[in-house]
């Protein structure tokens, strides 16, 4: 095992044993990402946490696309070319080559990680969502997998009391794929796709605050 991998578990049981003790962490449908085949993980954003969440929702290496400033910092640059991550620029539509990257990983049946809001939420609610986890979805056909992450945006500083900091829960949803429904050739469809997958993630988030969400049964 090469040092990047080596890193990257290392860090997940650490954060998991940091966001269970102190946020007491709950992952719910934990069941619906595959132990194996390729698949895009589409997660809601509204705290740095997010990412150190999600890893923890699987023993499978998640391979991000990672907004291009993050790289300057040397230590994690270091970690996430040997991983790999992707540099994306948010919104800027110049990404062709994470994008390509990305694809090819998929191929090698690997697992994708996506914020597609591109920017933190700083009130919980969702982002208009941006079209990379679409396009991927579109090109390569892979399951798309929604997660929801409730609360943390709490956590955060936004609306925190250190005295009572909020239970970090992460809501799983089954597989879905967008193949067949639209068209990767055209913009319009492309977009309709973001929005179709930003309707998931609303649907898990509507759940969640019903707190009526009732896991895959096997």
């Amino acid at each position: 095992m090469d040092i990047g991998k080596c890193v990257y578990y290392v860090s997940q049981g650490l954060f998991f044993v940091i966001l269970k003790i102190v946020f007491r962490l709950e992952i719910k449908g934990k069941e619906n990402i595959p132990s194996q085949c390729p698949a895009i993980l589409v997660v809601n954003y509204t705290s740095l946490l997010d990412p150190f969440v999600v890893t923890c929702c699987t023993n499978r290496i998640i391979h991000w696309l990672v907004a291009i400033w993050v790289f300057r910092i040397k230590p994690f640059s270091f970690f996430a070319k040997r991983i790999p991550f992707f540099k994306v620029e948010p919104g800027k539509g110049s990404n062709k080559e994470a994008l390509k990257e990305a694809r090819r990983l998929l191929k090698q049946e690997r697992i994708i990680g996506v914020f597609s809001e591109g920017r933190l939420s700083r009130n919980g609610k969702l982002n208009t969502f941006l079209s990379g986890a679409a396009y991927l979805g579109l090109k390569s056909k892979p399951p798309i997998i929604p997660l929801y992450i409730n609360d943390v945006y709490n956590v955060s500083g936004y609306e925190n009391n250190f005295l009572k900091l909020p239970k970090i829960c992460v809501i799983i949803r089954e597989k879905f794929f967008l193949n067949g429904v639209y068209n990767p050739v055209y913009k319009d469809d492309i977009a309709l796709g973001s929005e179709y997958i930003r309707d998931r993630i609303a649907i898990l988030k509507n759940s969640s605050l019903r707190n009526k969400y009732i896991p895959k049964r096997r």
